[in-house]
């Protein structure tokens, strides 16, 4: 038998195509048959097998605008302002931006003192608690803060909840509510606990610059007057 019998026959080369930076990263065989445009109106093949439309002109026919999934979205109040707002359900977003974001969860530097009746230390957490409790003082009027004891529950998006004035004033028996602007679920709150028939007195920022330059003792009793007429 000749050598031509055992010769080993030389196998096909498969003919590559390269891309037009001269590199074969993407190469594919020429015979093999490109992928159809993903365009249902288009029949014409992809210029690359990672393609799925031939033209931009087919992608923009064959894209269609997703229409909002209305179960997925839901209305809040900014937990700052009170402005209602549209998110995704999913987000839990309590602020409907950020500069409401900041300002409601502000870190806030506690103030320390000494209460020279029972000697116990007592933390006010902002200027405005500050404020009242130092005129308060000055004027003689016994305050204390308000014993958590006898807060109340009260229903916060079927959450139950508790709330507890800032102050109470033992000589009048009146709680105090210190805010510099009201937020929102705060009426909510001030409702539920003058619901059980004890007074609240609510200071805002023009309220306590009042007292701070008027008799405080007269001041804060037309206040209780104003809130037993409620």
């Amino acid at each position: 038998m000749s050598d031509d019998n055992w010769a080993a026959k030389p196998l096909p080369v498969p003919q590559i195509s390269r891309n037009h930076h001269g590199g074969n990263n993407r190469a594919r065989r020429v015979d093999q048959p490109r992928p159809k445009c993903a365009n249902p109106a288009c029949d014409k093949p992809v210029s690359a097998a990672n393609r799925l439309y031939h033209s931009h002109e087919c992608r923009r026919a064959a894209s269609v605008r997703r229409q909002r999934d209305e179960s997925k979205w839901t209305t809040s109040k900014c937990g700052w302002c009170g402005i209602e707002f549209e998110h995704r359900a999913s987000s839990h977003r309590q602020f409907h931006n950020q500069a409401c974001a900041r300002r409601g969860l502000k870190v806030h530097q506690n103030i320390k003192t000494i209460d020279d009746q029972t000697e116990h230390v007592i933390v006010l957490q902002s200027s405005y608690e500050a404020l009242f409790w130092g005129l308060a003082k000055i004027s003689k009027v016994r305050i204390e803060r308000f014993d958590e004891r006898f807060l109340i529950p009260w229903d916060k998006s079927n959450d139950l909840s508790n709330y507890d004035p800032d102050f109470w004033l033992p000589q009048y028996e009146v709680a105090v509510e210190t805010k510099g602007v009201p937020r929102a679920n705060m009426h909510a709150q001030w409702a539920a606990y003058r619901a059980t028939g004890r007074l609240l007195v609510v200071l805002f920022k023009e309220d306590l610059r009042k007292l701070s330059g008027e008799n405080f003792s007269e001041s804060i009793q037309s206040l209780i007057a104003q809130e037993r007429n409620r």
